[in-house]
């Protein structure tokens, strides 16, 4: 075995980033951005967020590029993104599994550094609105709508709504966008995948929201500003970013892209390192396949049959392969649900349902008969019973 695969996930992430230096030095080029200190920020990132070592590398290496493709900092006392793990359903040959993959997430100073670079903006901002405040919008006077004079002294009352507004280089505003208190509240009863960001940083959460709604409504046209704004879209209800196709353009056979679908193992020196990831793509279909062949295997062959009595009248037959199929499927459904329930990683859930399926059986061994026992007993696992 290599030495390489030998390191821990912390050693081998590092060998894989320092491999694809010329990349980010490529992506940084003309932001002015060190590439040094880039890469340090990348390792400080995975430092602060341990699984993000057991995401697919695809997905991790990509949310990375595209920091560096869009002159960001994950830096989280700057604001401007973050690169978060979340669980994701996928489709591996045609079984459901989940799989941790990294999610690239724009927050709000990053979206107004992203904004403040088209070419026509000087400036952009968001604010909050409280019910003490002396605010008002006069959409008669498009260059200059709103008043707002924040209370000095004095409670400023309740929030009763956000705006957002861009201003060109002349002073005037070029747009601006106006939400309720009522519609920033039901857009965090919508927003699930983002509802403790809701109830720590309500405030920024409200800023950001109304300054997405001005640069998508906005009459801007700027490339970057949509891909931001379609990141942070995906990020919200939780839609896979495909984030590893930023690393495909770069490095179309990069071995981090090997196989279907996204290959979890980063291969620093084109070495394994399956120590890299538990719970990605290709490893939890591997360990699916490994669970049902488990299984399968303690299904007993008709030579093997009981006397007869033991299942009803006559020998009972052997599983079938197409009953196989079906505790495949349904083991693969499972497992997720029971590894959530218990607390337990992939593999542990995996050896505790064996354990549980073979021991309801003497000798470890059952049969066609016993197979629908078995799948109802696995849907239980699955709808959480």
């Amino acid at each position: 075995m290599s030495d390489i695969v030998k390191k821990s996930p912390r050693e081998n992430f590092a060998l894989a980033l320092a491999k694809r230096e010329q990349d980010f030095e490529m992506l940084l080029r003309k932001t002015g951005i060190d590439v040094p200190r880039f890469l340090q920020m990348a390792t400080a990132t995975v430092d602060r967020q341990p699984d993000l070592l057991r995401c697919t590398p695809g997905s991790l290496f990509g949310a990375l590029y595209e920091t560096a493709s869009l002159a960001l900092s994950t830096e989280p006392s700057l604001g401007q993104a973050a690169i978060i793990p979340r669980d994701m359903k996928v489709t591996i040959d045609g079984v459901e599994t989940t799989v941790k993959k990294a999610v690239f997430m724009p927050m709000y100073r990053g979206m107004v550094n992203i904004i403040k670079r088209n070419t026509l903006v000087r400036h952009v901002d968001s604010r909050i609105v409280y019910a003490n405040d002396e605010f008002e919008i006069d959409y008669s006077s498009p260059l200059n709508p709103i008043k707002h004079k924040p209370i000095i002294k004095g409670e400023r009352g309740e929030r009763i709504g956000a705006y957002a507004r861009m201003i060109d280089h002349d002073g005037n505003t070029l747009d601006i966008q106006w939400m309720t208190e009522e519609e920033l509240v039901k857009l965090s009863q919508r927003d699930v995948s983002r509802s403790k960001a809701w109830k720590t940083d309500p405030e920024e959460m409200r800023r950001k929201s109304v300054l997405r709604r001005l640069a998508k409504h906005g009459d801007m046209n700027d490339p970057l500003v949509a891909r931001v704004m379609h990141l942070d879209d995906e990020a919200t209800i939780g839609r896979d970013q495909q984030l590893h196709t930023r690393v495909a353009d770069l490095r179309p056979n990069d071995e981090i892209l090997q196989g279907e679908p996204i290959g979890e193992e980063i291969a620093p020196e084109g070495q394994s390192m399956g120590e890299m990831t538990q719970e990605t793509t290709r490893a939890a279909a591997d360990r699916v396949a490994e669970a049902t062949r488990e299984v399968a295997a303690a299904a007993a062959p008709a030579s093997e049959a009981p006397a007869q009595g033991a299942h009803g009248e006559g020998a009972p037959a052997p599983v079938t392969e197409e009953q196989q199929d079906q505790i495949r499927q349904a083991l693969a459904e499972a497992i997720p649900a029971y590894a959530k329930k218990h607390g337990k990683n992939f593999n542990d859930a995996r050896m505790g349902i064996r354990s549980e399926i073979l021991g309801r059986f003497q000798g470890g061994k059952f049969y066609s008969c016993d197979v629908p026992t078995i799948l109802t007993w696995l849907k239980a696992i699955k709808e959480g019973n």
